[in-house]
């Protein structure tokens, strides 16, 4: 998909020159405004490498795969952002760009130059497979840890019920009614407005995930004082000094990213700059905090709940043992 785009832009610059309004380089000088309003998006991007580490133990060699993976992998990405978002800036004019329709306006631009309606279908085909199979992968990777931390005794133990395939069935389905309903809801309360939607949901995704890696990051420094003799497949080098910097930088991104979209306008009223959530999600200050907010307290809650009702199988000693199901079980 990224390849397609990538040449057809190219060419289409090559024809037709960059149009008049879009982006030059002065407007990419950084500013507190740019840097609250994207870095939601940046951290969303960044996060997620680390989710194959949930089926280290079926690799050959994890140590050495799953550092080399993240490296590699997140070269590859760094790669392709660049050039969509390149391609975006480069054709589509400052004053059209959006961030619901940025990526569907510059193709139809450069597409429609050469006249490729068959290359429309087969790009609209192509966008829908990557956000099917992108999907379906993070909520796998979510999906197996979350079904080895009810193994563990942090949620009920159903939930860590596997297929023979090695697929954590209970979690599939759970989080896909989880996620359907969250999507009919929030798409009920805006009114079917798609720009509403797109807002308000992303920043739900990007909150709720930022809220996770505040209470994960954390966690490599608690591990090392309390087990300090445990056996570590990785570690981050520089020692104590390494991982206190790791930790802090780390901490600092998804703070400040939580703060920005649970309570928009927050950071910049400390520095004195006026804020709108009107015009930024086109919906109320109070529709907005009551779907975010709201969808966090239900998430909160679930969590707590799923560890009260694993704590009975901690108290008896029943965890990390596998539940497998049979296909059609």
């Amino acid at each position: 998909m990224v390849g397609l785009f990538t040449a057809l832009f190219i060419a289409f610059l090559a024809q037709h020159g960059r149009p008049h309004g879009t982006s030059a380089a002065g407007d990419f000088k950084p500013t507190l405004t740019g840097f609250l309003t994207v870095i939601g998006i940046l951290v969303f991007m960044w996060v997620g490498f680390e989710l194959s580490t949930g089926a280290a133990e079926e690799m050959r060699n994890p140590r050495r795969d799953v550092p080399a993976m993240i490296v590699r992998s997140g070269v590859i990405a760094a790669v392709l952002y660049a050039l969509v978002i390149g391609g975006i800036v480069l054709v589509i004019p400052r004053s059209q760009l959006s961030s619901v329709g940025g990526f569907a306006d510059a193709f139809s631009d450069v597409s429609a130059t050469f006249g490729s309606h068959p290359l429309d279908y087969a790009f609209a085909a192509l966008v829908i497979i990557t956000l099917i199979s992108s999907g379906a992968v993070w909520l796998e990777g979510a999906d197996r840890t979350q079904a080895i931390a009810a193994l563990d005794g942090a949620a009920p133990a159903w939930m860590g019920r596997f297929t023979s395939y090695g697929t954590p069935i209970a979690v599939n389905l759970s989080s896909g009614v989880v996620a359907s309903a969250m999507c009919v809801i929030v798409f009920v309360a805006t009114s079917g407005s798609l720009a509403s939607f797109f807002s308000i949901m992303l920043a739900l995704t990007i909150s709720s995930t930022a809220v996770d890696y505040v209470f994960i990051f954390p966690a490599l420094l608690i591990l090392r004082r309390k087990y300090p003799n445990a056996q570590r497949p990785y570690r981050v080098p520089g020692g104590t000094a390494g991982a206190w910097a790791v930790v802090i930088i780390t901490e600092l991104f998804v703070v400040v990213t939580a703060v920005t979209l649970l309570w928009p306008g927050a950071i910049n009223n400390l520095f004195g700059q006026s804020y709108s959530i009107e015009s930024s999600y086109s919906v109320s200050r109070r529709f907005f905090e009551w779907v975010t907010l709201g969808s966090m307290a239900v998430m909160i809650a679930l969590g707590l709940l799923f560890w009260r009702l694993g704590e009975r199988n901690r108290r008896a000693g029943l965890t990390g043992i596998p539940i497998s199901v049979e296909p059609g079980g």
